[in-house]
């Protein structure tokens, strides 16, 4: 998907945006954008999210293994959650806020 690439090269050109920031990522697919960032600044929350269940699957078992990786990830507190934009989202709470909801090519 080049939206996500370009997304990706955004983010990581403009890293002074994305340092201390809680960052949603929406429709992450296979995480290229959100695990970039994870990889090379240290923000303070990067929550990828898809609405397709293995996807996230896949996704979790990428943020564990990046994790384990020599050098590991600059961002600790990342994760993986399945996300239906068409269903209540009220587990998200004041406290669950973000400074920037990023997304490309959701459909």
């Amino acid at each position: 998907w080049p939206a996500e690439e370009v997304m990706t090269y955004y983010m990581l050109s403009r890293p002074e945006d994305f340092k201390d920031k809680r960052i949603c990522e929406l429709g992450s697919g296979v995480g290229l954008a959100g695990l970039a960032l994870a990889a090379t600044i240290n923000s303070a929350k990067i929550e990828m999210t898809d609405g397709n269940t293995q996807a996230v699957a896949s996704l979790k078992v990428a943020v564990e293994s990046s994790q384990k990786a020599e050098g590991g990830l600059q961002c600790s507190n990342i994760s993986a959650k399945e996300l239906i934009w068409s269903e209540d989202v009220a587990p998200y709470s004041e406290a669950d806020s973000f400074d920037y909801v990023v997304a490309a090519d959701c459909l």
